[in-house]
């Protein structure tokens, strides 16, 4: 097995710009101005890069608050530096709030200590599979509430015409209930129309059930 003659400096970089993930090397060092320790960026990969919406000529040598002062408070420059002092590698999700957007944003962040006092950092952003999830849960929720209410709910869709005058309806939705009250199956419901699916009369009969 052959071994590669590149410095352990160049290998590691060649590993963060193949990775998808936005990747950055922090090192702890003591800051003169306040005599505690700081993070400093020594590494980064091209999409943390991107992320940050600058050069990495410009961002190596800065400080975790100067890259990022909105997360200055959050705890999670400590998650950092726990990983350094403790040599123990760390995952977890971490939610905190975009500058500009209401809803919060969400990353899957690792973190693995290296040698020199350093920590490798990991993260991906989550905050659309989190707002999926959310989304799935509040319909399930709802949809548990639209089939417990004990009465009939149908949810009809509008089909108009050319002319934007309604001719018929389509069934969208209806609860346990309101299957009962109609006397049909789900299936020869959902999707159908309303005319066009159930005889004129019947159609006024279940109308008038519902």
């Amino acid at each position: 097995m052959s071994l590669s003659t590149l410095s352990p400096s160049i290998l590691l970089q060649s590993v963060l710009s193949a990775s998808q993930n936005a990747v950055m090397v922090y090192q702890l060092v003591q800051d003169s101005s306040n005599n505690k320790s700081a993070l400093r960026l020594t590494m980064v990969n091209p999409v943390a890069e991107r992320n940050l919406g600058r050069p990495a000529v410009e961002l190596l040598g800065s400080t975790f608050p100067v890259l990022y002062p909105h997360l200055v408070g959050t705890g999670l420059d400590d998650r950092y530096r726990q990983v350094v002092e403790t040599g123990l590698p760390a995952q977890f999700e971490f939610s905190y709030h975009r500058p500009g957007l209401a809803i919060p944003a969400w990353c899957d962040v690792s973190a693995v200590p290296l040698g020199e006092n350093s920590v490798v950092v990991s993260y991906n952003d989550i905050s659309q599979s989190k707002a999926d999830a959310d989304a799935a849960r509040r319909a399930h929720v709802l949809e548990e509430t639209f089939n417990a209410s004990i009465n009939g709910i149908t949810v009809f869709e509008a089909i108009c015409d050319e002319a934007g005058m309604v001719t018929d309806f389509r069934f969208v939705m209806i609860n346990e209930a309101g299957l009962r009250m109609s006397g049909y199956k789900r299936e020869d419901l959902l999707g159908k129309t309303l005319w066009r699916s159930i005889p004129l009369r019947g159609s006024t009969d279940y109308l008038r059930n519902m």
